[in-house]
């Protein structure tokens, strides 16, 4: 996960991030697919499983496996169970961001969720993952390239 993480900021170092990749304040954690990641603020680790793969126009599912950082040994990396999460997409296209996905993930049981849609077009898109519920609320952020 860290090494996603420090292979981003040397492509945007070096300028290889697309060009108008999402703005400074917004925290991305890569614009390719990762399989694995921690929320913005660190208080849940995610494991992606997106049917299918690569993610294609059309029906597109994304199973996660929630399990939750602490500091505290006996809850790190326990699973999350009756979370709230919700995925919201959208297209990038030049500039601008287009309307695209809004979805709430259906919890499946030990700290398993799963979500689908239909992706309408190809490019890329700027996944929003929120988990979790009122002030114990975080997001990670993931770009994805839809093909055709």
């Amino acid at each position: 996960m860290r090494i996603a993480w420090i292979l981003w900021s040397i492509l945007v170092a070096c300028g290889s991030a697309p060009e108008d990749s999402v703005s400074d304040s917004q925290d991305v954690t890569d614009w390719e697919w990762v399989d694995e990641l921690d929320t913005r603020e660190g208080r849940y680790h995610l494991i992606l499983e997106p049917e299918p793969f690569p993610p294609k126009t059309g029906v597109f599912s994304l199973g996660l496996q929630i399990g939750r950082n602490s500091d505290n040994p006996d809850l790190d990396g326990a699973l999350v169970v009756n979370a709230g999460v919700r995925i919201e997409g959208s297209r990038r296209y030049g500039s601008a961001d287009l309307a695209g996905v809004a979805v709430d993930a259906e919890e499946l049981g030990a700290g398993r969720y799963s979500a689908t849609w239909t992706f309408a077009h190809a490019g890329e898109w700027l996944l929003d993952i929120e988990v979790g519920a009122a002030e114990d609320k975080d997001i990670a952020v993931i770009w994805m390239n839809v093909e055709e």
